[in-house]
């Protein structure tokens, strides 16, 4: 594959922890009342650790890479 089809392989080493807590919390998440596949930005932040500004920054890059 190519490096235009791969986009999340450009993001970095935080970048891609804090997507797989995403995908985590959207599978398995503590929040019931939620619809499946969804992770709340809540749950997120706890599940992760991050203050917000930093939070903020990876989810900006994210949402750049795609």
């Amino acid at each position: 594959m190519s490096d235009s089809t791969r986009p999340f392989d450009r993001l970095s080493t935080p970048a891609r922890k804090l997507l797989a807590v995403i995908a985590r919390q959207a599978d398995h998440g503590t929040l019931r009342s939620k619809a499946p596949g969804v992770a709340t930005l809540p749950e997120v932040h706890e599940a992760c650790g991050l203050d917000p500004e930093p939070m903020q920054d990876l989810l900006k890059e994210l949402s750049d890479a795609g």
